[in-house]
């Protein structure tokens, strides 16, 4: 039988639950200062953007570790960088593009 999305492969229920549980790996991960992840760079606002960091929580990074000394933005919505945890306090992860 097929479903209203044509999708006839019958594995709908399993497939999701395999879907779900690969998006959730790392959720319990807990970040701490030091540690070195990947991070796609989600919004830059005046003063700071955020990454993601494979938790529930989104990091922030101060602008000023995005531009170079004239000020000028060196990455957009989208990249991927290598950042730093600076600091983890009360849910709030600071990040950095430099090792503390």
């Amino acid at each position: 039988m097929r479903d209203m999305f044509d999708d006839d492969s019958g594995g709908g229920s399993d497939d999701f639950a395999k879907m779900f549980e690969a998006s959730m790996r790392g959720v319990e991960h807990k970040l701490k200062a030091g540690d070195r992840i990947r991070g796609e760079l989600l919004s830059i606002g005046k003063e700071e953007a955020f990454a993601s960091t494979g938790t529930t929580e989104d990091g922030l990074i101060m602008k000023s570790d995005l531009v170079d000394g004239e000020g000028k933005l060196l990455h957009k919505v989208g990249d991927v960088l290598d950042l730093y945890v600076t600091r983890v306090k009360d849910g709030q992860i600071q990040l950095s593009t430099k090792p503390t």
